[in-house]
C-alpha cells in the first residue's frame, strides 16, 4: 500500500473494556503505529466525552472541565 497516497487518517477506535494497559494499547500503539506508517497524512482522532464532568445533561464545550470518574 502505498501510504503517500493518504492526505489524512481518521482514528475511531473502540475499546471492549478493560484495564488501562488494554485500552493504552488501543488508543495510544494505535494512534503511534498510524503516525508511523501513515507519516505525511494528518491523523485525526476521535474520542468519548467521559473525560468532562457533566452530568447533568448539559453541553460539553472545548472549554468545558476535564474531570474523568475512572483511568479508562
Amino acid at each position: 500500500m502505498e501510504t503517500e497516497a493518504f492526505d489524512a487518517v481518521i482514528h475511531c477506535a473502540s475499546s471492549r473494556g478493560g484495564d488501562a494497559e488494554a485500552y493504552r494499547q488501543i488508543y495510544f500503539e494505535g494512534a503511534r503505529n498510524l503516525l508511523n506508517n501513515f507519516p505525511p497524512a494528518k491523523i485525526l482522532f476521535t474520542s468519548s466525552t467521559s473525560v468532562y464532568a457533566q452530568r447533568d445533561g448539559s453541553w460539553v464545550t472545548e472549554e468545558s472541565e476535564t474531570k474523568p470518574l475512572r483511568e479508562t
